[in-house]
């Protein structure tokens, strides 16, 4: 649990940063969020990676085409949160977005 408490930490410190410049909706933030998403899911913290990764989204369907792979990627994410937390139709819904991609 430890690594992955530093991995939190680094990328939230990370993302700071990168908030307090004028990138702060750039894909590779989203990519930040991604991170820090990934990490929580990890840790088991369902809805923190839920947020993370539904900003992630918001930036990237601000900043990216409709048809790009990271959106249908992010989608996908979504849904393993969804499906971590027995969310099926949400879970579902959430991979035929990352399909429709």
């Amino acid at each position: 649990m430890g690594k992955y408490s530093d991995a939190l930490c680094f990328s939230q410190k990370a993302l700071r940063i990168r908030e307090q410049s004028a990138l702060s909706n750039h894909p590779d933030t989203a990519i930040i969020h991604i991170n820090i998403g990934e990490t929580q899911r990890e840790m088991e913290d369902y809805p923190a990676a839920l947020s993370s990764y539904e900003q992630a989204l918001s930036i990237q369907r601000n900043s990216l085409r409709s048809n790009h792979p990271d959106l249908a990627a992010t989608y996908n994410s979504i849904g393993v949160v969804y499906a971590c937390m027995k969310k099926y139709t949400d879970a579902l819904s959430s991979y035929h977005q990352s399909q429709k991609i």
